[in-house]
């Protein structure tokens, strides 16, 4: 039997994100998608990283978050609100 998750959760995670795009209006949508995502492998053992090499031999890296739970992606984007320091600042 399946498990039905809360529908609660869909506008929460929205709002996180607004929250986290409202404080980095300079960087464009896929931009915070992919910080968020290199913070969050960073903090928990490489999660959801993908390696390898184009055919020209430069290195690639990509983020595979499928099996991410919304709870856990929730948690992480509260405390990513919450921190001091700003994650975003573009290179």
């Amino acid at each position: 039997m399946r498990i039905q998750r809360d529908p609660n959760r869909i506008p929460e995670i929205l709002a996180l994100f607004t929250c986290l795009w409202q404080k980095n209006k300079d960087i464009r949508f896929f931009q915070m998608i992919f910080n968020l995502q290199v913070q969050y492998s960073s903090q928990n053992n490489d999660f959801g990283k993908v390696k390898g090499k184009t055919n020209d031999g430069i290195e690639k890296h990509a983020f595979d978050f499928f099996y991410l739970e919304d709870e856990e992606l929730i948690d992480f984007l509260i405390k990513e609100l919450n921190a001091n320091e700003g994650i975003f600042e573009i290179r």
